[in-house]
């Protein structure tokens, strides 16, 4: 209960801090004139499985592109600020902490997914026909939580890897491309989907698709579920020994003072 607590408080307080900031106003532009484009292929044809990965699928682009950097740079900031160490002293475990302000940037994120979204629908001129709704809302929180926790990794490890400014730039477009989120898998070379299929989004992605068409059967939906789920829970573990070891390196070698 007492983390529950301190998550919320980190929550809300972040999102203040962004507000007050207008922070939020240049992520939710930028996106615009890569989706605008984006939209005039799903203008031109009539598969609603194209529609499907325009409209949604540039909306969760649009959440990727806004959270990988802001995510990645939680860790680094708090060296650079000199409130590292504040939180480490903090009862409440790094991780919590760093998950938290990561919330509170998901929170500002769907803001700019949904212009992105909008834009789409705009320039198309066609609005999505969603054959199961319910199954779109859930694949949906999948496919966002799996987003968040794969962005979160890089969170400990730009400092544990001592990143460099110009390191998310290789990363954001390599996510997108694994990611499926803007055309299927299988379209990628077989080597290039076998990397594709270790990501959660992937998975979830699927699951996306099929509940706009219709044409998932109940073990579809259960084996894209279960797969990005489960490959989330790993993203999530391997993000918690990161976390571990980022620690270890602060409170026993003093190393991370500055990278």
């Amino acid at each position: 209960m007492n983390a529950v607590h301190a998550q919320w408080t980190i929550v809300t307080l972040q999102w203040k801090i962004i507000y007050a900031t207008k922070d939020y106003i240049p992520v939710v532009l930028q996106s615009v004139p890569m989706v605008a484009l984006i939209a005039w292929v799903a203008k031109v044809g009539e598969n609603p499985e194209v529609l499907a990965y325009v409209s949604i699928g540039a909306a969760l682009v649009t959440l990727w592109n806004g959270l990988i950097q802001r995510m990645g740079w939680l860790v680094a900031i708090e060296i650079f600020d000199g409130t590292l160490e504040q939180n480490l002293l903090s009862p409440t475990p790094l991780i919590i902490a760093m998950m938290s302000k990561a919330l509170s940037f998901l929170v500002g994120g769907f803001l700019a997914a949904t212009v992105a979204f909008l834009a789409v629908v705009l320039v198309a001129q066609r609005l999505l026909d969603v054959s199961e709704l319910v199954l779109l809302l859930a694949s949906l929180v999948v496919a966002v939580i799996s987003l968040l926790v794969c962005g979160f990794i890089f969170a400990p490890f730009y400092v544990i890897a001592g990143g460099r400014p110009g390191f998310f730039n290789a990363i954001t477009p390599l996510g997108v491309l694994l990611s499926g989120f803007l055309h299927p898998i299988s379209l990628l070379p077989q080597g290039v989907q076998q990397a594709a299929l270790c990501l959660p989004t992937s998975w979830a992605m699927r699951a996306v698709v099929d509940s706009v068409g219709g044409s998932g059967s109940s073990l579809d939906y259960a084996l894209n579920w279960g797969a990005s789920a489960g490959l989330t829970l790993v993203y999530l573990g391997i993000a918690y020994f990161l976390f571990k070891k980022l620690e270890e390196r602060v409170r026993i070698t003093g190393s991370l003072g500055r990278f």
